[in-house]
């Protein structure tokens, strides 16, 4: 590429060097997204026509966090692939950065009208999820994805629209298992069986969160009969097979997954878990340290297995060599965002205070707890 275009702006092809710019900016954008955005920004100077330039462009300030200019590049994206009859990725990405981050479900429609009878079924969907979150309309959202014809299409939107109704915690489990068996009708399971594999881990979940432990396990195991090697659902099993009893089983699972998947942090941690318990003896707890710290470098920004690591030092009494372990813990969990789960927070305390600076742990401690339950939703 760069030979290309080094030609090119000698011999002043302008139609090359924008393409050959893009170019450049895809394969970037993975290893070095700064240059990236330099090359599709050039794309757009010598070839200000070619809409796919500012999609991307817009994708990695979404990734940058910066949303406005994400917003105006999209949509400027959009404007430009209009040119050309409004086909292509530039609308569905636009379509989807709103129906995610813009909260403007008018616009969509925009969309929707300005490309006419060639929509594409994406864009639908988008406008479906659109007027799920943002306007918590979920009668309006499902007439939406039923006037979609392309069944995978329409599957995809059934799942999508469960799961964000789980995440968002807005549903019972018996309307959320439903849009989940909607999809499931619309998947073919021979061709697609990774797909089928999906919907039926993520209801273990929702029967799970429901303490439906029976139809939890029978989702798991489903789910893994469709994708056997698929991590997450044998991770889930797992946990299942521990609440109901059946530790050695839970650990065989465990133990496979690691075999299998070396990279899956949670297998690791949830094993560790096991082990500190006691069930495998003093060598287990002992091994637990080991399974933490593995756990530890493989989910870096997980809070988990650093808690985990305070807990099992804590009973072998191994604090003196431990410091490390307490300030990663204390690095996750000064960091903003909802970490979902803080229970075990109090074995902050002990190891740090009269060690560390106190008046910085506790407001620490009391900044965490504000940000995952805000004082106006506390009761």
């Amino acid at each position: 590429y760069k030979k290309a275009l080094e030609v090119f702006l000698k011999n002043g092809a302008e139609y090359p060097i924008g393409v050959t710019y893009h170019n450049i900016g895809v394969a970037l954008t993975a290893a070095d997204p700064k240059e990236a955005a330099k090359m599709f920004k050039n794309a757009i100077k010598y070839l200000p026509g070619q809409s796919e330039s500012y999609s991307n462009l817009a994708g990695l300030y979404v990734k940058d966090k910066k949303m406005q200019l994400a917003w105006k590049y999209y949509k400027k994206g959009f404007e430009k692939s209009l040119e050309t009859g409004g086909k292509g990725e530039p609308g569905v990405l636009y379509a989807k950065f709103l129906s995610e981050h813009g909260k403007d479900c008018d616009e969509i429609m925009h969309i929707i009208e300005k490309i006419g009878s060639s929509v594409q079924e994406e864009i639908v969907e988008s406008l479906g999820m659109c007027v799920l979150k943002h306007n918590n309309d979920l009668e309006s959202a499902l007439g939406i994805i039923d006037t979609l014809q392309t069944d995978n299409t329409k599957a995809n939107a059934y799942y999508n629209t469960a799961t964000y109704m789980f995440e968002a915690r807005n549903a019972s489990a018996n309307d959320i298992t439903s849009i989940f068996l909607k999809s499931l009708s619309f998947y073919n399971c021979k061709t697609a069986p990774k797909s089928c594999s999906y919907v039926h881990n993520n209801m273990g979940l929702v029967y799970e969160r429901d303490s439906d432990l029976k139809n939890a396990e029978a989702s798991f195991r489903k789910s893994l009969e469709y994708h056997p090697q698929f991590p997450r659902a044998s991770v889930n099993l797992a946990s299942i097979k521990k609440d109901l009893g059946d530790t050695a089983a839970a650990i065989e699972l465990l133990q496979k997954t690691i075999a299998v998947h070396p990279t899956f942090g949670e297998a690791y941690n949830n094993l560790a878990s096991i082990y500190t318990d006691g069930v495998a003896g003093p060598e287990g707890v002992r091994q637990a340290v080991s399974l933490y710290e593995t756990a530890a470098q493989l989910l870096p920004t997980n809070p988990h297995p650093a808690l985990g690591l305070v807990h099992v030092k804590s009973r072998l009494c191994l604090w003196d060599h431990g410091d490390v372990d307490r300030l990663r813990l204390l690095r996750v969990l000064s960091k903003p965002g909802d970490i979902g789960d803080v229970r075990g927070l109090h074995l902050l305390s002990q190891p740090y205070l009269g060690r560390f600076n106190e008046a910085f742990i506790l407001a620490t401690l009391k900044r965490r707890r504000e940000e995952l339950f805000p004082p106006k939703a506390a009761k």
